[in-house]
């Protein structure tokens, strides 16, 4: 099989930021093509911060295949473009600065929107001295095709819904489909799979009605998650069967009540009538959606209940429904009004039932449950289900503190002790606390080696932590021209003392700002250089890293738009390297802000967040008008407990051995460990282990 640059160039990307390894096809013959031109793109990848292993290197006798790994590093890394902040000497160049000049510039840069002839200081560029402590160097080893189609059985049999990245991984790795169609658990995925790869046939993995309305709005390039309407397309016949089908086999009358108005809207497509005599327990099943005649739904018999406060009835039906209990325990428990024996026949009702939930819905129950109540934390930040949307809200945290919380996580983690899946087992406990499991992952940002929100890295060694974003103009349109703030909010451990380094404040002590870029039609950078210890000496906990747009448009529409950190010393290197970029990650939110990660001084620790802390609408968009918001997601970042994986495997693994050699799943780093090792960063593969 052949590829084409670009499709080599995707696999490749894909593979480096999942495995740390990269893909190269067998090329007939003993000869190496151009060596010379090998060597130089084995050069580039190390001031990438990449270093091919000795199994790559001999597999790479392609100049042209060399240099698309070198793209796909220089993509991942952030590295493919050029950085031109507003002060190209930063940071002394600020630093040294006055006020009246820093004031000064800005305001001729702000005339030129008005008079739409852009401005910019011109200055020469001071030499830069050589990075001194160079990072160790990534090592990527050789894949094989079958390494590539079990990246691909991981992500189709994760435990929650695809990320961007991943629907864009299952394209590019589409010709390494498995050989045997695997069991898919995830009702959303199940719906994009049967699109994505139509040669595999998924119709063992369908078991509602509601799977037949998702494959339906699938193949009408809607949204899988219903949260949102889709507007459905005309059907071949060959397809018509098809739905009519799998809805004769799974369909039930309560699940079409379910989604009535969709089902209704969907009748009108599938043409039920004309198949009657083959499918006639479908089409009588539509006749009585569109009569009105249908049963009612399971969810109008326990809505009728619980308004009545009957707790005793509704775990009598919310036993026959796990995961409908799961979803509804923190409703019960208030319902249960602070009556102990009421919340302790919920808890162990619950306990009766948790087999059948699934271990993602348990470690979500596990966190809000051991979380601080409404005393410590007023407010908690909750991911809104809106497809592939990232959206967040604000709502007042109604959990009080309660014996039976305690009681709750017991019965959480014995569930998980139960169903241990995994063999003896060794793991990294240091490497592995340090990160949350990854929940929804629907919305998360693509980036290089992203992390479960909550989780908390280690920041390497290094006196100062920058923060860089690149972003362009629009490409069409009436308004072209973008403006993105990167801001950072320095906060007291209290959380009552806050400072904001932003466009319109450039410079404290041990914190400095590159300067304010309103326009970017060939791409601009701003950089904000933290020096942490001074910024901890002057009181300071936690930074908040924040970008906003101030022109309006979402993230999602702005070209080349990331942001990410590099831990630097501060004095030598070039603006941007490459090798001390610790995260990157794509600004991909509809809505005008981004909040991607905290800086905890006091621990040296990054806490990854990715969230959209949310502009009010007319709002001005930028840190100063939004800081009670950032301020509140900073809060839920610090005080919410996560699930580290570390102690989720702790409880999954049949047992725990302190020998790697003795192990028979092994989760380490892999440049340390060997192969076989399982990264915390490759969350599909662990997913599926874990969840699967």
């Amino acid at each position: 099989m052949s590829w084409t640059g670009e499709q080599l160039w995707r696999i490749n990307a894909a593979t480096i930021r999942r495995r740390a390894a990269v893909f190269l096809p067998h090329r007939g013959g003993p000869e190496i093509d151009d060596p010379a031109r090998i060597d130089a793109a084995v050069v580039a990848l190390a001031e990438l911060g990449y270093r091919l292993d000795d199994c790559a290197r001999e597999a790479l006798v392609s100049a042209e295949d060399a240099w698309v790994l070198v793209q796909a590093a220089a993509a991942l890394e952030g590295a493919d473009v050029s950085y031109e902040p507003f002060y190209p000497n930063f940071p002394q160049q600020v630093r040294d600065a006055s006020a009246f000049t820093l004031r000064l510039n800005a305001l001729f840069h702000y005339l030129g929107d008005i008079t739409g002839k852009r401005w910019v200081p011109r200055y020469d560029r001071t030499q830069r001295h050589e990075l001194e402590d160079v990072p160790k160097a990534t090592v990527l080893t050789a894949l094989r095709e079958h390494e590539l189609r079990q990246i691909v059985v991981d992500l189709m049999t994760q435990g929650q819904p695809f990320s961007e990245e991943d629907r864009a991984d299952l394209v590019a790795l589409k010709d390494f489909t498995p050989r045997q169609v695997p069991q898919i658990e995830v009702r959303e995925n199940l719906a994009r799979l049967s699109v994505t790869f139509p040669e595999l046939d998924f119709s063992a993995s369908v078991k509602t009605a509601t799977d037949v309305l998702r494959l339906a709005v699938a193949m009408s390039g809607g949204d899988v998650s219903l949260a949102t309407r889709t507007r459905f397309r005309t059907f071949s016949r060959p397809e018509r069967r098809r739905l009519l089908g799998l809805l004769e086999e799974h369909g039930r009358p309560e699940d079409l009540r379910r989604w009535e108005e969709r089902w209704k809207r969907l009748t009108r497509h599938l043409r039920p009538g004309d198949h009657k005599a083959r499918f006639p327990k479908a089409a009588e099943m539509l006749h009585a959606l569109s009569a009105g005649t249908l049963p009612r739904s399971f969810e109008s018999h326990l809505e009728e209940v619980l308004e009545r406060g009957d707790v005793p009835a509704a775990l009598n039906l919310l036993t026959h429904r796990p995961g409908i209990f799961a979803r509804r325990l923190a409703h019960l428990i208030r319902a249960c009004r602070e009556n102990a024996a009421l919340e302790e026949q919920v808890a162990a009702t619950f306990a009766w039932v948790t087999g059948e939930v699934s271990t993602l819905v348990l470690v979500q129950l596990w966190q809000y449950f051991a979380s601080p109540d409404n005393t410590v934390l007023p407010d908690r930040v909750v991911a809104i289900k809106t497809g592939a949307d990232q959206r967040s809200r604000i709502i007042a945290n109604r959990r009080s503190l309660r014996g039976v919380d305690a009681r709750l996580v017991e019965v959480i983690e014995d569930a998980l002790r139960a169903r241990a899946r995994l063999g003896p087992t060794w793991v990294n406990r240091e490497l592995f606390r340090q990160y949350a499991v990854p929940l929804g992952n629907r919305s998360a940002s693509p980036g290089l080696r992203t992390a479960g929100r909550g989780s908390r890295l280690r920041i390497p060694e290094g006196r100062v932590v920058r923060f860089f974003m690149h972003w362009r103009d629009l490409e069409e349109g009436p308004e072209r021209r973008v403006d993105l703030d990167l801001s950072a909010f320095c906060v007291t451990e209290d959380f009552q003392q806050t400072q904001d380094i932003a466009y319109y404040n450039l410079k404290e002590n041990g914190a400095t700002h590159s300067g304010d870029i309103t326009s970017a039609p060939q791409g601009a950078a701003e950089f904000i250089d933290l020096e942490l210890e001074t910024l901890r000496g002057r009181g300071w906990r936690y930074v908040v890293m924040t970008v906003h747009s101030f022109t309006g448009q979402p993230l999602s529409l702005v070209p080349q738009a990331w942001a990410g950190m590099m831990s630097r010393d501060g004095h030598s290197g070039e603006l941007f390297d490459p090798r001390t970029v610790e995260i990157r990650l794509d600004l991909t939110s509809t809505g005008c802000n981004a909040t991607p990660l905290v800086l905890d001084l006091e621990t040296r620790e990054t806490i990854w967040w990715d969230h959209n802390a949310g502009v009010t609408a007319g709002a001005l968009r930028n840190l100063d008008v939004n800081a009670n918001r950032t301020l509140v997601h900073l809060q839920h970042a610090v005080l919410g407990r996560v699930m580290t994986l570390d102690h989720l495997i702790s409880l999954l693994a049949t047992e725990l051995v302190d020998d790697p050699a003795r192990a028979e799943v092994v989760f380490d780093d892999p440049a340390v460990a060997g192969r076989r090792a399982i990264a915390p960063w490759q969350s599909e593969c662990i997913l599926q282990l874990l969840t699967g």
